[in-house]
C-alpha cells in the first residue's frame, strides 16, 4: 500500500506539475491512490482537473474539485453521444470560432433547444442529456465551472457561485452553453476527461466552445440587424437582453463579428460594453463588414 502511494503521488507530480509538497497538502490523509483513481496509463479527470487548475487557482480550489469529482457517479451517455456523432459531421475544417459557431447554429434548429422567441436554456438542454448541474463557493473567482465525464464520472458540472462570470445569471448561462460545446465537440479528442473553465485548457478547445456558446445564446445574424437598422444602441441591447437572455459582452461580440454594417456611434457603444481595453481592441480588429 505504501508503495503503491507512492507511485501515485510521483504520477500526479509529473502529471499536474504540482510539488510533492503541494500534492500531500491536497491529498490530506486520504490515500493517494484513491483520491487520483489512477487508470494505468491514462490520466482521469482529477489529474486533468488538477493540471489545468494547478497554475490559476489556490490548493484548496484544487481540493474541492477533487472531492466533487469523486462524489461524481457515472451517468448515461447514450443521448448526449448521439448529438456528439451528429455534431462531428457537422463540424467544418478551419478555425476553431468557425467550428464552435458552425455547430451551435446546427444545434439550434433541433426542435425544443430553442423556444419559440429563440431562447436557449442550456441548463434545461443539458439536464435533458443527463448532465448533472451541481454548485459550489470554491473560495475563488478565476474558476468558473469544471465538468468531468468518462467511465468513472460524469457527465457533470459544477459552477462555482462566486466565479468571476459564473456568479450572475447571463454569466452563468454562458459558462453551461460553454461546457455544453465542450461536451458535443471536445470528449472524444482535446478533452477526453474534464475541463475546467477559468483553468489551462487547450487554448482551440476554449476559443471553439466559446464561439459555440455565443451563437447558441444569441445568434450573430440576429445581433447584427438589431443594430444595422440604425436603431439606439441601448434600445437594441436592452431588447436583445431581454429576448435572448445574453450578456451585454456576448451581445457586443456577435454583433460586430455578424459582418452587418454598423454606425460608427453604434461601434463605439458596443465597444464600451467590454470590461478592458485588450479585449476593445481585438473589438476593433473583429469589424469587417462586406
Amino acid at each position: 500500500a505504501a508503495r503503491r502511494s507512492t507511485d501515485a503521488t510521483r504520477i500526479a507530480a509529473a502529471a499536474t506539475h504540482l510539488s510533492r509538497e503541494a500534492l500531500e497538502q491536497i491529498v490530506g490523509t486520504d490515500d493517494p491512490s484513491a483520491v487520483w483513481e489512477l487508470q494505468g496509463d491514462e490520466a482521469g479527470p482529477q489529474l486533468v482537473a488538477a493540471r489545468m487548475l494547478s497554475s490559476q487557482a489556490p490548493l484548496t480550489v484544487i481540493q474541492k474539485v477533487l472531492t466533487w469529482i469523486r462524489s461524481v457517479p457515472p451517468g448515461a451517455t447514450s443521448a448526449l453521444d448521439g448529438l456528439a456523432d451528429a455534431a462531428a459531421s457537422e463540424q467544418p475544417t478551419g478555425k476553431p470560432h468557425v467550428q464552435g459557431k458552425r455547430v451551435a447554429s446546427w444545434f439550434r434548429t433541433i426542435p425544443g433547444v430553442a423556444d419559440q422567441d429563440g431562447q436557449v436554456d442550456p441548463q434545461r438542454v443539458l439536464a435533458g442529456l443527463g448532465v448533472t448541474i451541481a454548485e459550489q463557493d470554491l473560495g475563488s473567482h478565476r474558476v468558473d465551472a469544471v465538468a468531468c465525464w468518462g467511465a468513472g464520472h460524469g457527465p457533470a458540472v459544477l459552477l462555482n457561485i462566486v466565479g468571476t462570470h459564473a456568479q450572475a445569471r447571463a454569466g452563468r448561462r454562458s459558462t453551461l452553453a460553454h461546457e455544453l460545446g465542450h461536451l458535443l465537440l471536445d470528449r472524444r479528442r482535446a478533452l477526453p476527461v474534464a475541463e475546467v473553465m477559468g483553468g489551462a485548457a487547450p487554448p482551440e478547445a476554449e476559443q471553439r466552445a466559446n464561439a459555440f456558446a455565443a451563437e447558441l445564446l444569441l445568434p450573430a445574424e440576429e445581433a447584427g440587424r438589431a443594430f444595422a437598422k440604425g436603431r439606439d444602441p441601448a434600445t437594441a441591447v436592452r431588447d436583445l437582453t431581454k429576448r435572448f437572455g445574453s450578456s451585454k459582452q456576448i451581445i457586443a461580440w456577435q454583433a460586430i463579428r455578424s459582418g452587418w454594417q454598423l454606425s460608427s456611434s453604434t461601434r463605439a457603444y458596443l465597444r464600451n460594453l467590454l470590461p478592458d481595453e485588450e479585449d476593445r481592441q481585438r473589438f476593433d480588429s473583429a469589424y469587417n463588414p462586406p
